[in-house]
Formats: C-alpha cells, sequence, structure tokens
C-alpha cells in the first residue's frame, strides 16, 4: 500500500518557525538519546570488553552527544522565549544551592586548566527567592562557560549581589581574551562566533549561549549587558527581579 508523505507547513511567521522547530528537536532528539544510550552501555561494557583505543573514541561520541543536545536545548530555548512561547515555572529555591549546582563543572574543568574560579554571594543576598529554577541556572551556566571557554590563565569570577531591592546583579568576570570590537555588536545573536574557544566547554562552538541566555533573561524583565572587555579579560552582568 502506498503511503502518502506528511505535509510539511511552510514557515510563514516566527511562530510557525518555533513550531516547526520544536518538531524537529523532538526529532532529532529521540535519536541522539539512543545513540548516547547505546554508547555508555558499551563503555560499561555491556557489549563486551573494549581497548583503550575503542574506549576514547566511545568518549568522543559521548561527549559530542552531550553537546548536540545542548545546542538543541539552547536553540529550541532561544526560539520559544524570543517567541513569548515559554512557560515560566517560578518557586521557592535556596540561591545558595543554586550557585553550588553551577559552579562544580565550572571547578572542575578549571583545576584542569589551573585557572582559579572564585565565587562570592554578598550578604545581604536573600537564602531563598522565588524564581524559575531551571531558567536561571541555564542563564548562569551560560555567563560562566562563555568566561571559562576564553581563559586559559588567571581567573574567572562570579559574584552575586543584590542591586535594589527586588532585583539582584550577577556579574561574572574573566581574565581572559576579551572580545574583538567587530563581535561586540553581534554577541547576543544566535550563531555569533568570535575566535574559537581555548578551553572544551560542553558549549563549546554553538555561538548559542549568550543569545539564549539574554532571550531568558528578557523573558523574565531582565538583561545581560557587556560592562566591558579588553586584553585583560571581560566583564558580563545580568539583572534579575525575583521574589
Amino acid at each position: 500500500m502506498t503511503q502518502t508523505p506528511t505535509q510539511i507547513p511552510a514557515a510563514t511567521s516566527f511562530a510557525d518557525a518555533v513550531a516547526l522547530m520544536r518538531q524537529l528537536n523532538h526529532d532529532l532528539r529521540s535519536p541522539l538519546n539512543a545513540i548516547a544510550a547505546t554508547n555508555d552501555m558499551m563503555l560499561e561494557g555491556a557489549y563486551g570488553e573494549i581497548s583503550p583505543k575503542q574506549t576514547r573514541a566511545a568518549e568522543r561520541i559521548k561527549r559530542n552527544s552531550a553537546r548536540l543536545l545542548t545546542v538543541l536545548d539552547h536553540f529550541v530555548l532561544y526560539l520559544k522565549a524570543t517567541a513569548d512561547q515559554l512557560d515560566t515555572a517560578p518557586a521557592d529555591f535556596i540561591l545558595r544551592d543554586l550557585v553550588e549546582v553551577v559552579q562544580k563543572p565550572v571547578r572542575a574543568l578549571l583545576a584542569e586548566q589551573d585557572v582559579a574560579f572564585e565565587v562570592k554571594v554578598a550578604e545581604d543576598v536573600p537564602d531563598i527567592i522565588q524564581a524559575d529554577l531551571n531558567l536561571w541556572r541555564m542563564m548562569l551556566e551560560a555567563l560562566c562557560w562563555n568566561a571559562v571557554a576564553f581563559t586559559e590563565a588567571g581567573a574567572v569570577h562570579l559574584e552575586v549581589a543584590v542591586e535594589q531591592t527586588g532585583t539582584l546583579r550577577v556579574d561574572v568576570r574573566d581574565t581572559g581574551t576579551g572580545i574583538a570590537p567587530e563581535i561586540q555588536a553581534q554577541l547576543f545573536t544566535p550563531f555569533c562566533k568570535g575566535d574559537s574557544p581555548l578551553i572544551p566547554v560542553p558549549t563549546s562552538g554553538s555561538g548559542l549561549g549568550l543569545a539564549m541566555a539574554q532571550a531568558l533573561a528578557k523573558l523574565l524583565g531582565g538583561q545581560i549587558t557587556l560592562v566591558k572587555t579588553g586584553p585583560e579579560g571581560s566583564h558580563f552582568r545580568l539583572l534579575l527581579a525575583y521574589r
């Protein structure tokens, strides 16, 4: 029996493009998850012993599968936030716990590079705030990984403070290579890429981290700005409202 091909509607608006991307995300995620799961089983010996050379190849598959899933997550979040189609889920959480979650993988990677990671949460920052925990985590991670990717020596600093009543300020500073003038105007544009990352972070090469984080910040009534950049490093600031 001949099967009629599924008709894919053309994207006639930004909302249509978001809907198509969400479908594509679903269709890509299933085989990627299957690849990652099978690869994990191979690393665990489910298919027999593998050689050191095969293990290194499987580890590359694992890293790049995770990277592809991250790119998909970031792009879909960017599109949904820009189209105001992203549902938020505010809830109470402990801010210092969130900072701890964000800093653990950053510290682990920077330890290998002999780069310091300094974290400061001001004393007047509330212990418990109400906001969307997952979206806040995504924004903080994006800013930290952006700093790490271009810092081969020195330090990365993450500081959280109260900007004013109901608004937090998150500053991320690095001693990296700085951002070229021709790139600065496009920093928060999807797929904007400057120099190649010096450190292989989970989001390397996509050019989506800052665009996604800015879209989420604006959706939540906040904003990310590049405070300054130069040969001594860069300084990004995130302002976000909370309850």
